[in-house]
C-alpha cells in the first residue's frame, strides 16, 4: 500500500481457503499436468470464443436495418393491448 494514501487505513481483505479445498485444487492440478497435450485446450477455447464473437458481430452488422429500428422502438410502442394487466381477458 502507498503510505499516507486514502487506502492505507483500509482493512486488507483476505480469503481463508480451507485446507480441503487447497488439497483438492492441488490434486486437480497434478492430475491435469499428467495429461499429455492438455495445454492445447485453453488455445482451443480461446479460438472458439473468438469465432463466436466474430460470428455475432457479423450477424449484427448484416441484420436488416428496418428490423433493428423495429426492435429499438419496441419499448416505446405501447398499444391498448400491451397496457392491460396480464390477468384480464378480452371478451368476444
Amino acid at each position: 500500500m502507498i503510505p499516507g494514501s486514502v487506502f492505507s487505513s483500509a482493512p486488507r481483505l483476505t480469503f481463508d481457503v480451507s485446507p480441503t479445498i487447497t488439497a483438492m485444487l492441488k490434486y486437480i492440478k497434478n492430475y491435469a499436468d499428467s495429461i499429455k497435450g492438455i495445454d492445447v485446450y485453453p488455445i482451443i477455447s480461446l479460438f472458439i470464443f473468438v469465432l463466436f464473437f466474430i460470428a455475432v458481430i457479423y450477424y449484427v452488422r448484416k441484420m436488416d436495418k428496418r428490423r433493428v429500428e423495429e426492435m429499438k422502438n419496441m419499448p416505446l410502442d405501447l398499444d391498448a393491448e400491451t397496457t392491460l394487466p396480464l390477468h384480464t381477458v378480452k371478451q368476444a
